[in-house]
């Protein structure tokens, strides 16, 4: 068939090849993933294994939910997975949705959001990533009355995760041809912590659930069984929903070694960053590196939030010495020592 012959979808389909064609290995994506992420390799290799099925295999779209405390990667790991394949996509909190026809935001402004960040390219936003977190703050809730922004946006969301089309209102101002959205090849990723998933399960026999999340086997004990689909009902999601879900993955808790090996050797790493910048003044970072990153480490632990306060820790130990640096003319110091205890006492440094 010549090619100005080709109906629209014959070309796009054709597109769509091409761009296979161009994707990095599935390996060479889980790697890349990796060098970021620290602690949660399976966690990595399920999210990424969805999302080749869902663009390699026609038909099968990937409804993923990850759940993790704070902290844990949930986030990144999915912003890094949209990059790595080249897909436009948005990071939405879905606390901010409530049921269409009432005053808050709702599904159709996922959409909008998506058609912006892809500069208003229909076929780009349609093959892109949807990323909702906080989802487990719209479940759980025992009420008679009509739950607007509970389980009614999850209802509400079946729209994008079933792959149906969806009315587009005014784009905020822009006129535009199409009127309709396909979901159909969207990637939908829910994320959230699950923070009191275990008390939801009390009644739930231990030899199916074991107790949630205080092991790695816990959830894929309760993945072989079925039994975890059924605890999210019980957790608040509707049957419907839950049932589109075909890929549920639970992080690890972040130990101190993995804190640690984050800090040190992560391409996101914030120590790495203040490194680097410090070089471009022509300073040379001086530490023990045997005792610093434990330290960090295990502070960081003791916090709680995951490799979220690692950021934290480091931005303190910097403080007074990006305010002597800037205070000085460039070349003014060539050597910065970091001293034992500094993530304690950010005092603890030699500038010369």
């Amino acid at each position: 068939m010549d090619g100005g012959n080709k109906t629209l979808k014959e070309r796009r389909e054709e597109e769509i090849r091409e761009e296979i064609k161009k994707l990095p290995t599935i390996r060479e994506t889980e790697n890349s993933i990796l060098q970021v992420v620290k602690g949660q390799d399976e966690q990595v290799r399920s999210i990424v294994t969805a999302a080749y099925r869902s663009i390699m295999l026609k038909g099968i779209k990937a409804n993923v939910l990850v759940m993790g405390k704070t902290g844990t990667g949930k986030t990144e790991i999915l912003k890094q997975l949209a990059q790595k394949l080249n897909r436009v996509y948005v990071v939405e909190d879905a606390n901010e949705f409530t049921q269409e026809g009432y005053y808050g935001r709702d599904v159709s402004s996922i959409i909008l959001d998506l058609i912006e960040a892809a500069d208003f390219d229909f076929d780009i936003a349609e093959q892109g990533i949807v990323i909702i977190d906080e989802i487990d703050k719209k479940t759980g809730k025992q009420t008679t009355e009509r739950d607007v922004s509970g389980s009614g946006v999850l209802n509400s969301m079946l729209k994008l995760i079933e792959g149906k089309k969806i009315k587009i209102p005014t784009i905020r101002g822009r006129d535009i041809d199409e009127d309709e959205f396909s979901t159909e090849n969207l990637m939908i990723f829910f994320a959230g912590a699950f923070s009191d998933m275990e008390t939801v399960l009390q009644n739930v026999p231990r030899t199916q659930t074991i107790g949630f999340a205080q092991k790695q086997e816990d959830i894929k004990t309760l993945s072989k069984t079925g039994a975890i689909k059924e605890s999210l009902v019980k957790y608040g999601f509707p049957e419907e929903f839950v049932g589109r879900i075909d890929t549920i993955v639970q992080l690890n808790d972040l130990s101190e070694d993995v804190l640690e090996e984050i800090v040190k050797k992560s391409q996101n790493s914030i120590f790495r960053k203040y490194q680097n910048e410090f070089s471009k003044y022509g300073i040379k970072l001086q530490y023990n590196g045997k005792t610093l990153f434990k330290a960090i480490a295990k502070k960081a632990k003791k916090a709680n939030t995951g490799a979220r306060e690692l950021s934290n820790i480091v931005n303190y130990m910097f403080e007074k010495i990006l305010y002597d640096v800037f205070s000085a003319k460039k070349g003014r110091y060539h050597v910065c020592i970091l001293q034992e205890g500094i993530e304690e006492d950010n005092t603890k440094y030699i500038l010369k």
